[in-house]
């Protein structure tokens, strides 16, 4: 994988190796590189890595990001653009509502990037332009495989805590490496073994496809395990009891 990213912009939105002008726009984006790095990746006024955009690895508890496979991951992003001809526009980044730093090229890490010209003509930031890719424009940056990646719950606000401190949240569950009750295997293949640790024997299972709809509902030949049904290849949602609570997972279908 080459890169994967999406982004925040403005104006013109400079990007693909463009130059950007200051009367250009800018965007702001969250790249996933090789191995799944996560980096910022900026197109602004003032950028040093000619022709392309800037990356600055992003860091978490002193280590740089990686994503992972399977895992789901709640990203937040702040763009702040200068005022007027300023250079005093700034990016920071929130991993699960926990504040990364940044490093920049000297290695320093730093907890926002700051002093940035974005524009010279008083754009704002206008456009959430979401576009998913592997980057590049040749086919030489395609997948060598079908790839999927998920996205959830996409808040655009002014204010910070609707965003990073918990007062938009989704009611969906995610696995993540700490907990103890993931569902396993992820993905899964029709008519294997999931295993659902914690449900009772004898409990059922709905499997729900995108668009809200019940497909298959299974009862747990023992417990903590069921066979997944033989339906169409996709995402799906998992509903069951887990412990008195009602539990939602996502699963991905093979």
């Amino acid at each position: 994988m080459k890169a994967v990213n999406y982004q925040d912009s403005g104006g013109g939105r400079c990007s693909g190796c463009a130059t950007c002008t200051g009367s250009n726009g800018f965007t702001a984006r969250l790249m996933r590189r090789t191995d799944g790095k996560a980096v910022i990746y900026l197109y602004h006024l003032n950028k040093v890595n000619p022709p392309c955009g800037d990356n600055y690895d992003t860091v978490v508890d002193g280590k740089t990001l990686y994503f992972e496979k399977g895992q789901w991951y709640k990203i937040s992003q702040r763009v702040k653009v200068n005022s007027g001809v300023n250079k005093d526009g700034e990016v920071e980044m929130w991993i699960n509502d926990q504040h990364a730093q940044i490093r920049l090229y000297s290695g320093a890490l730093v907890d926002k990037l700051s002093r940035i010209q974005f524009v010279t003509n008083g754009d704002k930031v206008d456009a959430l332009y979401f576009s998913t890719f592997h980057g590049g424009s040749t086919a030489d940056w395609a997948p060598l495989v079908d790839s999927y990646i998920w996205f959830d719950d996409i808040v655009i606000s002014t204010r910070l805590a609707d965003v990073v401190e918990g007062s938009v949240t989704s009611n969906m569950q995610s696995n993540t490496s700490n907990d103890k009750l993931s569902i396993s295997p992820v993905p899964v293949k029709q008519n294997e073994i999931v295993n659902l640790p914690g449900v009772m024997e004898n409990s059922i299972v709905e499997w729900i496809d995108m668009k809200g709809n019940v497909v298959e509902s299974c009862e747990l030949h023992k417990e903590g395990i069921v066979i997944a049904p033989s339906i169409n290849k996709g995402i799906y949602l998992l509903r069951y009891i887990r412990q008195n609570e009602v539990v939602v997972k996502r699963i991905l279908v093979e």
